[in-house]
């Protein structure tokens, strides 16, 4: 069965019949991920290398936004903590778990961070995010058919502001690398890749993919230096610390009104990079943005 699926295109896959694909609408053992009950149990993406066998795997858009899961109760962040949506945002949802990314288009990340994180929903801000959905944790089976189950109660369930994320089969590297231009192009994030042989693999793994033109990651405020020239009398850049620990300045990126009033010591912030020196320290290290707890 699972070498039918990897040949299979996710159309072709819609085309089966939901009931003879799930016809026990089994639920995967909630024990296999290895998290405590409650917690999500969250698939994370290693780097994409050419090494690797393309045709194991469907790709989409990589969507810059907050890792959203229903948990059949409520919406939480991959760390566990409540999402305080809307009641209509949430209304209908079924006792499953499904897992998506709340969105507010290409570029848009800051209205994201802002109207999910508040504990108090702006239910007009929240009519501008989309949740994206891609995957169902707790399902039984390789991810078409899971991807077939969530496709489903997509269009069952019929809500303007949920969309099934659209996977395709790779058919080679250098199709990923177009596709990848053109989204750069639109000012996307980058592309995700999703293995088609693989159950749900919590925990970082090979199971998912994502590329990237350019890499970012996580660092903390640990200090200030003083600004120069133009910058006097505010920051010239941000002394941080990254997940390996290494220190180092981030002052390309930051405007003038984050110079002014720049993130807090001990808060974190996201910055871009070219790899990294011989020294372990990411070269061309720009500010992209603060990032608030999830």
């Amino acid at each position: 069965m699972r070498h039918f699926i990897t040949t299979m295109t996710p159309k072709a896959v819609f085309a089966l019949s939901f009931w003879s694909l799930f016809p026990s609408f089994a639920y995967a053992n909630s024990s296999r991920d290895g998290h405590q009950q409650g917690l999500p149990p969250v698939a994370l993406a290693n780097d994409y290398r050419q090494s690797i066998v393309v045709k194991r795997y469907w790709f989409s858009e990589k969507y810059d936004g907050i890792r959203a899961i229903w948990n059949g109760q409520q919406l939480i962040t991959r760390t566990g903590n409540p999402i305080y949506a809307p009641s209509w945002f949430t209304a209908g949802l079924p006792n499953d778990w499904i897992e998506g990314e709340l969105w507010a288009g290409r570029g848009n990340f800051h209205t994201v961070q802002k109207t999910v994180l508040d504990h108090q929903p702006d239910s007009s801000a929240w009519r501008h995010i989309q949740w994206m959905v891609f995957d169902m944790p707790k399902a039984a089976g390789v991810y078409p058919q899971r991807y077939a189950l969530l496709s489903h109660w997509v269009t069952v369930f019929q809500r303007s502001h949920v969309r099934l994320v659209d996977y395709q089969p790779v058919v080679s590297h250098q199709q990923l690398l177009t596709t990848l231009a053109k989204v750069d192009d639109q000012q996307g994030e980058g592309i995700m890749l999703q293995s088609v042989t693989d159950d749900y693999r919590a925990g970082r793994s090979d199971a998912l993919l994502k590329l990237k033109s350019v890499a970012d990651a996580e660092a903390t405020v640990i200090g200030y230096k003083p600004g120069q020239g133009r910058w006097k009398g505010m920051v010239g850049s941000l002394k941080v610390r990254d997940n390996k620990g290494q220190v180092f300045f981030l002052g390309s990126g930051l405007s003038e009104q984050q110079r002014r009033h720049p993130p807090a010591i001990g808060s974190s912030v996201t910055f871009r990079h070219n790899g990294f020196t011989y020294k372990g320290t990411p070269r061309f290290a720009r500010f992209l943005r603060e990032r608030m707890p999830e």
